[in-house]
């Protein structure tokens, strides 16, 4: 195997994207929503299902 080939190879396997099984998707989605719940009154807060995100870019 040549260097480039090694190279080509950790290449390919950072390409590799894992998927969650949708038997999990209900329960992740469940603790994202009692951990990171949109509190009324926070400066981000628009709905209850929405809030206002940051460009951080702009303050770079």
């Amino acid at each position: 195997m040549t260097n480039y080939d090694y190279e080509i190879k950790i290449e390919d396997a950072k390409r590799n994207i894992y998927l969650l099984k949708p038997t999990y998707l209900n329960i992740v989605i469940n603790d994202m929503d009692n951990i990171m719940p949109y509190k009324k009154g926070s400066s981000q807060y628009i709905s209850e299902d929405l809030k206002r995100g940051d460009n951080i870019r702009l303050y770079s």
